[in-house]
């Protein structure tokens, strides 16, 4: 309940501070709010331990369904934080896709095979760092594709 309130207000106050909504914040508080209030009214853990395999999901099917389009749909959520070509930018979003795959059958395995305490320490301590290391190991790749500014 507490995460579920959490993510609103802080979308509610990234609005009040930017005037916009950033979209993958959003996604993730409305499915946040679907399946955490799944969990509330039914009582039942099992649809917010689903959530992050379908979120996760989701976003590796945006991404792959933009590699397959031929439009690097990645560029678009990092904004104008670095110029690269449009190939760099189809091969980031396959990597980024693939990870998302990663984590929904990771996310899939640890709650399915382990309790729930398990999984909460999984979450807490264990996605993050996974993430970290992922999204680190993409920063030479990033590097040697930037343009050149000026």
């Amino acid at each position: 309940l507490y995460l579920l309130i959490a993510s609103f207000l802080a979308l509610i106050v990234a609005y009040f501070l930017t005037k916009k909504v950033a979209k993958v914040p959003l996604i993730s508080a409305i499915i946040l709010g679907i399946f955490g209030g799944l969990t509330i009214f039914s009582g039942n853990d099992l649809f917010i331990k689903m959530k992050p395999t379908l979120i996760n999901l989701f976003f590796a099917i945006f991404l792959f369904v933009g590699y397959f389009m031929k439009k690097p749909l990645i560029k678009h959520l990092f904004g104008e934080a670095f110029k690269m070509k449009d190939e760099a930018w189809m091969i980031l979003s396959l990597r980024w896709a693939w990870f998302f795959v990663f984590l929904a059958v990771l996310n899939e395995f640890i709650w399915r095979n382990f309790d729930t305490s398990f999984w909460v320490n999984f979450k807490v301590f264990g996605v993050f760092p996974i993430s970290m290391i992922f999204t680190i190991s993409q920063v030479p790749f990033i590097v040697k594709n930037m343009k050149k500014r000026g």
